[in-house]
């Protein structure tokens, strides 16, 4: 977890993929990935959590949006 502190932000926007936060970076090599939708699906995949059948994975992805929408 690392805070950019406002002045830094600017400099390191650039980096960014879309210019936002939250982004993940990846440690073998520096990629950053954002989109909270997507970094969920992607450490819910590496971890096992994230369903290959496709009905629960839809099912996974209404209880997200669900949460999201609240």
């Amino acid at each position: 977890n690392k805070v950019v502190p406002f002045d830094e932000f600017k400099e390191f926007k650039t980096k960014l993929p879309c210019g936002l936060l939250p982004v993940l970076e990846l440690d073998d090599n520096g990629q950053y990935l954002d989109q909270s939708n997507a970094i969920l699906r992607y450490v819910g995949k590496i971890g096992g959590l994230y369903p290959e059948d496709p009905l629960l994975a839809l099912q996974v992805d209404e209880v997200i949006y669900t949460v999201l929408e609240a």
